[in-house]
């Protein structure tokens, strides 16, 4: 585990002491404890980020790797950028990456969500572990699906902040606390409900992506109206509508991660400028 580190660290960073190595197998193996469900995935992880290393830019371009490789890359060197942080008491540091993910998504989308959250991206192997444990729960309060709870989600975590700072004269680690929360929501109940009703950095998100100007888009002519991208959208944001039944997606809800892009028989939906 602790070669791991060094290698992820490298990647990411060019070097990093002991101590830091320490801490940050010291925070991988507390969150473990605290939510044993994320051991599996964040080893799957691990592994994964070993693999990327091993290629170069020759190789890369020989072998010809697929865009997703890119995309997987991209989510775990900033997973592993957080993990650095939170380890190293730096945590607040990554309300940056936050930012300038707010900063983009009128333009880009939410392409924070989809490569950069280390909220998203440990919680989409989490998700498939927990269908195949058959752990999740299909049937759900109708207050737990409601987007408005974000608002209380959010008025929550700076409450909390506050408290932090202003009565306890500490900072409460927030960020580390609302991560091992995504994890344990997903593990139970689809990633949806996360995304779409209790993450509260997705308030700020969802507005900029509603009018962002490059967004993921179907080309309707080419729909073949198979629903697979309905299916594999982790946040409910691709729907069949009108009377022929045409895949359309919510940019205000599309993550940009690209699972519809790839499953789609077609090729008909693709990331471009919105019209």
């Amino acid at each position: 585990m602790v070669r791991l580190a060094r290698l992820c660290s490298i990647a990411s960073f060019g070097s990093m002491d002991n101590r830091g190595i320490s801490r940050m197998v010291g925070i991988s193996n507390t969150i473990g404890l605290m939510f044993p469900p994320i051991v599996l995935p964040m080893r799957h992880i691990m592994h994964q980020i070993v693999g990327m290393m091993a290629y170069d830019v020759k190789e890369c371009h020989m072998k010809n790797i697929k865009r997703t490789h890119i995309y997987t890359l991209s989510r775990l060197v900033f997973l592993t950028l957080f993990i650095f942080l939170v380890s190293t008491g730096q945590f607040q540091l990554w309300l940056l990456v936050y930012i300038g993910g707010v900063l983009v998504s009128p333009i880009l989308g939410r392409v924070y969500c989809g490569y950069a959250c280390p909220m998203n991206t440990v919680m989409r192997p989490v998700e498939k572990i927990s269908r195949k444990l058959g752990v999740q729960r299909q049937r759900l309060p109708r207050w737990l699906v409601n987007p408005h709870l974000r608002y209380v989600m959010l008025v929550a975590t700076v409450a909390t902040m506050a408290l932090g700072r202003g009565v306890l004269g500490k900072e409460i680690p927030i960020l580390p606390i609302l991560f091992v929360l995504s994890v344990a929501v997903t593990f139970f109940m689809k990633a949806s409900i996360w995304h779409n009703s209790l993450c509260p950095y997705s308030l700020l998100l969802g507005l900029g992506g509603r009018f962002a100007r490059y967004s993921r888009t179907v080309e309707e002519s080419s729909c073949a109206r198979t629903n697979r991208c309905v299916k594999v959208c982790p946040v409910g944001a691709v729907t069949l509508s009108g009377n022929e039944g045409k895949a359309r997606i919510d940019a205000a809800k599309c993550l940009q991660c690209e699972d519809c892009t790839d499953i789609c028989p077609k090729s008909a939906i693709s990331y471009v400028k919105k019209k």
